[in-house]
């Protein structure tokens, strides 16, 4: 996958799912999305139009996967 395929815009967990990342599940997302939370460098993507509507980054959202997936190759 090429970063280029994914827009610099927010969307919310359901958006991000259907349209860019169909393999998760919700659960999943939400998993992921906590660790994010803890992570200095990239809780920046979340961000909260209302209490209970986190809009993610879906660049920096990918960025974090890659970043993952290269962490646990070293």
């Amino acid at each position: 996958m090429e970063i280029n395929n994914f827009p610099d815009k927010n969307v919310s967990k359901q958006q991000l799912i259907d349209d860019y990342f169909p393999v998760f599940k919700m659960k999943t997302l939400e998993k992921y999305m906590t660790a994010i939370k803890k992570d200095e460098n990239f809780k920046s993507i979340i961000t909260y139009g209302s209490p209970r509507l986190p809009m993610i980054n879906v660049k920096g959202f990918f960025l974090y996967l890659q970043n993952r997936e290269s962490k646990m190759y070293k």
